[in-house]
C-alpha cells in the first residue's frame, strides 16, 4: 500500500505499472511459501524411509501351521492402561476363536484417542511405520527450508508419542504356558502385515467401528435377550445421549478369513464371561500383564525402593487429576481423602506403619510447598475414557478389605459403601497389604480417644503421593490440605535425578534414535505407589485401578 502511495506521485501512467509489479511479487511470495510446504507435506506421506525387513517384533509365542494359520488385530489408542485392558480383550478372545494375535507397539506420551477405524488406523500406521522422521519431523526448524517452521499434526504427534514393545514391560512367554498364540508386530499398517503374512485381500475382513462402544459380548443368552428385549443395550455418550451397541456372542466372530481386523476392543467390560474356563484365562491373562522388575523400569523402581523406601513402613495414595471428569471434583475429593484415610489407618495394629520415619521423611523438603521444577515426572499418560466402566455400574467405591481386615470394616459401613459420606465419585478405593490388620477392639464408646488415634495417624505416618497433578506442592494448590495433614508425603519429585539414570537406555522401538525416558515417569510413580503397605485409589481410573493390581499382585508375591 506504501508502494501505491508513492505511485501517486509519479506520473498517473506509472502508477498502474508499479502496483501490478508489487501485486505481482506479493503472489510469487505466497506461491513459492505454499509450494515449500506442499513440497514437505508430500515428503511425509511418501514411501517410508528404510524399512525394516521385517514388522514382526522378535517376541512370539508357539506358531500354527503357515499355511492354515489365522490372525487376529485390533487397533490400540488412549492411554497406556487402557491400552492394556485392550490387549487382555484381545487375548482372551485370540485364545477363545483359535487365532493368533498380532500384538501392536504400546503408545506412550500423548493420547491418541479412538475414531473410526479407517482414520484411527491411518494415524497409527503412519506412527507406527519407519521412514526418515528427522528429515520429515526436525525438532528444530531448518533456515534453509522454510518448510521446517510449519509444525504439522503428524509431526506434533510423532514428538509427543513414543513406540515400546509389550515384552519390554511384561512376561509373555507366560501366555505360551495356556497356549495362547501372539506376534508382536511393529506396525498396524494392513498393507504391511497383508505382505508379511503372505495374505490376499480376501484373506481379511475388517470390522468398521461406528461408535467408540461398537459392540460387548455375553456369554449369557438370557442377559443377551434381556438387553435386546428391554431395549437398554446402549453406554450414555457426550450430552447423555444413548450410543446404542451391538449385543454379540461368540458365534458372531467366528470368521472364515485368516485375519480379522477390529478397531477397538477397549472396555473393562466389553466380554461378559460366564465360561469357568475363559473366566479363569481372563485372570491369568491378567497376572501375565504384572511389570516385569527384570528391566531399565524396574531396576529403576528397585533402587529407589531399596533406598528410600524401605527405611520405614509406608503407605500410599494415588490422585488421579489432570482430566477433566476428575479435575471439577479435585479439591472435594482431597478434603474428603484426608478424612478417610485417616480414619482407616486409625484401625491399623501396626505401629511401625502408623510412625513416621527421619530418615523417610529426609527426602522430602524441609518446606513442602516450595515450588518444583517442571521436569515432566508428572504426566499421567492414561487419558481414562469417560467412564471406565463403560456406562455400567461394575466398579465398587471401595473395595473389601483382605482377609483379617473384613470384621473391622464393618464399622465402615456395607463393603461395597464409601468409607465416609460423599458423592459416588468422590469415594477412594483401597488396597492392604498381609500384615496390616485392623484393629479388633469393637469399644467405640469413647469418642476421645478416637479422634486421638485418627490424630496420631494422620499427622505421624509415611506417606508417598503418586500424582499425575503438576507442582504437588504448590501452596495454595488443591493438595495443599493433604500435605498439610500428611507432611511426611513423598513425591516422584523427591526422588533424585540420579536414581532415573536406567531410564536412558530405553528407546523407540520405531524410531531407535528417540529416547523414551520422558515417558516412563509415571510409570515409576505407579510402581513405587504399588509397593505401599496399603494403598488408596481414585475410582474411575484404570490408571489407578492397575496400581492395585500391581500392589496385589507384589504382595500376594512376597507371602
Amino acid at each position: 500500500m506504501t508502494t501505491c502511495w508513492l505511485a501517486r506521485w509519479i506520473s498517473s501512467r506509472r502508477r498502474v505499472t508499479v502496483c501490478l509489479v508489487t501485486l505481482a511479487a506479493a503472489m510469487f511470495t505466497m506461491l513459492y511459501i505454499f509450494t515449500a510446504f506442499l513440497a514437505s507435506f508430500n515428503e511425509q506421506t511418501a514411501t517410508p524411509f528404510a524399512p525394516r525387513p521385517s514388522s514382526m517384533a522378535p517376541a512370539s509365542s508357539r506358531v500354527a501351521n503357515h499355511d492354515t494359520e489365522r490372525f487376529l488385530a485390533y487397533l490400540p489408542h488412549s492411554g497406556l492402561s487402557n491400552q492394556r485392558i485392550e490387549l487382555e480383550n484381545a487375548l482372551l478372545m485370540a485364545s477363545v476363536l483359535n487365532r493368533t494375535l498380532l500384538i501392536p507397539p504400546a503408545l506412550l506420551g500423548n493420547v491418541i484417542g479412538w475414531n473410526g477405524h479407517d482414520h484411527l488406523a491411518k494415524v497409527l500406521s503412519w506412527l507406527t511405520t519407519p521412514r526418515d522422521f528427522d528429515a520429515q519431523c526436525p525438532e528444530r526448524p531448518d533456515r534453509a527450508h522454510l518448510a521446517s517452521y510449519v509444525k504439522t499434526s503428524r509431526c506434533q504427534a510423532f514428538h509427543g508419542v513414543g513406540t515400546l514393545a509389550w515384552s519390554h514391560w511384561h512376561d509373555l512367554a507366560a501366555l505360551d504356558r495356556e497356549k495362547i498364540r501372539f506376534r508382536e508386530v511393529t506396525t498396524v499398517n494392513l498393507d504391511v502385515l497383508r505382505k508379511e503374512l503372505e495374505l490376499s485381500e480376501h484373506d481379511v475382513d475388517v470390522h468398521h467401528d461406528s461408535v467408540r462402544y461398537d459392540w460387548y459380548l455375553y456369554e449369557d443368552k438370557h442377559v443377551r435377550d434381556d438387553l435386546l428385549a428391554s431395549q437398554t443395550n446402549f453406554v450414555k455418550g457426550a450430552y447423555g445421549r444413548h450410543e446404542y451397541y451391538r449385543v454379540l456372542d461368540w458365534d458372531f466372530w467366528h470368521r472364515d478369513a485368516r485375519l480379522l481386523y477390529l478397531g477397538s476392543v477397549f472396555g473393562s467390560s466389553r466380554l461378559h464371561l460366564t465360561d469357568p474356563h475363559h473366566l479363569a484365562l481372563r485372570e491369568h491373562i491378567k497376572r501375565a500383564l504384572i511389570y516385569r522388575l527384570d528391566t531399565p523400569l524396574g531396576e529403576t523402581v528397585r533402587n529407589i525402593i531399596n533406598d528410600i523406601f524401605k527405611t520405614a513402613p509406608f503407605h500410599a495414595i494415588h490422585i488421579r487429576a489432570e482430566d477433566k471428569k476428575f479435575t471439577k471434583v479435585l479439591q472435594q475429593q482431597i478434603d474428603q481423602s484426608v478424612h478417610q484415610v485417616a480414619a482407616t489407618l486409625a484401625l491399623i495394629d501396626n505401629d511401625k506403619a502408623k510412625k513416621t520415619s527421619p530418615a523417610f521423611c529426609a527426602h522430602a523438603p524441609p518446606h513442602w510447598n516450595q515450588k518444583a521444577g517442571d521436569n515432566d515426572r508428572d504426566d499421567d499418560d492414561d487419558d481414562d475414557e469417560k467412564d471406565d466402566d463403560d456406562g455400567h455400574d461394575l466398579i465398587h467405591q471401595q473395595k473389601k478389605l483382605k482377609a483379617g481386615n473384613q470384621e473391622k470394616q464393618k464399622k465402615l459401613g456395607d463393603d461395597d459403601a464409601p468409607m465416609v459420606q460423599r458423592p459416588p465419585a468422590m469415594g477412594l478405593q483401597q488396597r492392604s497389604s498381609p500384615g496390616d490388620n485392623d484393629n479388633d477392639n469393637d469399644d467405640d464408646d469413647d469418642d476421645d480417644d478416637d479422634e486421638n488415634r485418627e490424630n496420631t495417624a494422620t499427622m505421624a505416618v509415611n506417606m508417598y503421593m503418586a500424582t499425575d497433578y503438576r507442582h504437588p506442592r504448590q501452596r495454595n494448590g488443591p493438595l495443599a490440605p493433604w500435605f498439610d495433614r500428611y507432611p511426611c508425603t513423598l513425591t516422584l519429585e523427591d526422588v533424585p535425578d540420579a536414581y532415573f539414570d536406567p531410564l536412558d537406555a530405553v528407546h523407540d522401538l520405531i524410531h531407535p534414535k528417540k529416547k523414551l525416558k520422558k515417558f516412563l515417569f509415571p510409570l515409576v510413580d505407579a510402581m513405587l505407589a504399588a509397593h505401599g503397605n496399603r494403598v488408596f485409589l481414585t475410582p474411575k481410573s484404570t490408571f489407578s485401578k492397575y496400581i492395585g493390581e500391581l500392589h496385589d499382585a507384589w504382595t500376594t508375591d512376597d507371602t
